[in-house]
């Protein structure tokens, strides 16, 4: 999913886990954190085959995962319409623009090691007042870490903390060449509802993006 918020107007639902296996989630939440326990095959972290990542509220030491995770995404292109790789006072910047932090929160998530390997988030779908039961969702994986099930805990923490906070309903944009996010979305329930031809320019291509939803 790729991510919005001003200046990534196509960057929501970005790097999916590709194409991962399903997993199965024990999750206890505590303080407004969420601990999970991920078992997939391709996991071989521990005497049982389990990962155990965590999700907590994105800090000021984090800046840099989050800046390398998503600079990683812009270079790969296909996930993002930023086209140059980003500094680390624009994240700054970025995780700043989601106020109130209650109500719009930035997560890392962190592996069995205490690594962020990804980072979500929520944000403002629209600035205008009656758009306030409406949230968008966006998450990014570091290339090193995907084909774990990461990316569908932080969907999935984010869709349960949507939920929470209220929202009527979660919304992604995915252009239509990341079939992982794509596949994602879908085993998440979100359903598309529309699709705008070339709307981004890579400096080689024009990419298609899709539009999902999920009622909360």
């Amino acid at each position: 999913m790729q991510e919005e918020n001003g200046s990534h107007p196509y960057g929501r639902m970005g790097e999916a886990v590709q194409a991962s296996r399903p997993v199965r989630v024990d999750a206890a939440t505590v303080s407004g954190e969420l601990s999970l326990r991920a078992r997939s095959g391709e996991t071989g972290t521990g005497p049982d085959g389990a990962a155990t990542a965590r999700v907590r509220d994105a800090r000021e030491d984090d800046l840099q995962a989050i800046t390398d995770i998503y600079n990683e995404a812009v270079l790969a292109g296909g996930s993002t319409a930023d086209l140059s790789p980003r500094t680390l006072d624009q994240r700054r910047e970025w995780v700043s623009s989601h106020s109130p932090r209650s109500d719009y929160p930035v997560v890392v998530l962190e592996d069995g090691n205490g690594t962020v390997v990804g980072f979500g988030s929520l944000s403002r779908f629209h600035q205008r007042q009656a758009y306030e039961g409406v949230v968008e969702l966006s998450y990014y994986v570091g290339a090193h870490a995907r084909r774990h099930g990461y990316g569908t805990l932080l969907v999935q923490w984010l869709v349960s903390r949507a939920r929470v906070l209220g929202y009527r309903t979660a919304t992604a944009i995915i252009f239509t060449g990341n079939s992982g996010s794509l596949a994602l979305a879908s085993r998440a329930g979100f359903r598309r509802y529309g699709m705008l031809p070339n709307a981004c320019y890579d400096g080689k291509r024009f990419l298609d993006v899709s539009y999902w939803y999920r009622e909360l």
